[in-house]
């Protein structure tokens, strides 16, 4: 008898064990604008997350942590290439290596709790090695993830469009900002206007 149970208590405890699942990032509804220096056009959206949007493409609510998450869309609509960097937007970005550390999952009392009950029941000790080793999981997903999302250095060829996140402290947030994009074949630059909606 006692083996069933101690078998169905490690399962019980398993299940509650440390996961990332984060869905991809969906499609923005942009808006065409105009560069404030030469008029050139450009399709972008912008959309700051709440905390519903965070746990869906993040699984984590970064902004408890004082994070605010912007999704950015932008496509390029010129006859020209243009290099998109996220630091050309006209607000401070917050590291998202930082932002990701504070968003793992931390299961050291678990563990250490199952670590001590296994002197007492054995099975428990199972359940302390698995929950230290799905935590080690679920970070390195997150971290994945994070990396994959947040904004980098691209290059916009005629036609192409750019999806992905950048976080902003709280205490830097502005629904209006701008990107500055340069041109791939010379020094000039277009600035782009991007309003959160």
């Amino acid at each position: 008898m006692k083996k069933p149970m101690s078998f169905i208590l490690v399962g019980l405890i398993a299940c509650g064990c440390a996961s990332y699942t984060a869905s991809s990032l969906t499609a923005l509804t942009p808006t065409p604008v105009k560069s404030m220096t030469s008029g050139s056009e450009f399709t972008v959206a912008c959309k700051a997350y709440n905390s519903m949007d965070c746990k869906r493409y993040l699984d984590r609510n970064v902004l408890e942590m004082g994070y605010q998450p912007i999704q950015i869309y932008i496509k390029n609509d010129t006859n020209k290439t243009y290099t998109f960097s996220p630091d050309k937007l006209s607000i401070p970005l917050a590291n998202v290596g930082t932002i990701a550390q504070k968003a793992h999952t931390n299961t050291e009392g678990r563990v250490t709790g199952y670590a001590l009950g296994g002197f007492l029941l054995w099975p428990l000790w199972i359940a302390a090695v698995v929950e230290g080793l799905k935590s080690q999981e679920a970070n390195a997903l997150l971290d994945s993830d994070f990396d994959a999302k947040v904004a980098k250095n691209v290059d916009l060829s005629p036609g192409q469009s750019y999806n992905a996140i950048v976080f902003v402290k709280d205490s830097d947030y502005k629904s209006e900002f701008t990107a500055t994009l340069q041109e791939q074949n010379s020094n000039h630059f277009e600035v782009v206007p991007m309003v959160v909606r």
